[in-house]
Parts: C-alpha cells; structure tokens; sequence
C-alpha cells in the first residue's frame, strides 16, 4: 500500500506542480480494521 499511495502522490505533485502536504484516503467497507490500519500507516 505504501508504494500505492507514494507513486499516486507523485503523479499527483507531477500533475499540478506543486507539493501534495495531505489528501483523502478512503478504504472499502468491507477492509477489516487490520487492513484498514495498514493503510493508515502506509499513508504516513
């Protein structure tokens, strides 16, 4: 998930041109709360 959300953040700041400091990160409902916190923790 971390190189997911590191390469979307790339392309992101590549596309506006400039620095991306937060963003939204949503999860389907049916992630369990392991996956759910991975994911907080990837975006970190």
């Amino acid at each position: 998930s971390a190189m997911i959300l590191q390469k979307l953040k790339s392309d992101a700041e590549a596309y506006l041109g400039e620095p991306v400091s937060s963003a939204v990160i949503t999860v389907p409902a049916y992630f369990t709360d392991s996956q759910r916190q991975a994911t907080k923790d990837a975006g970190k």
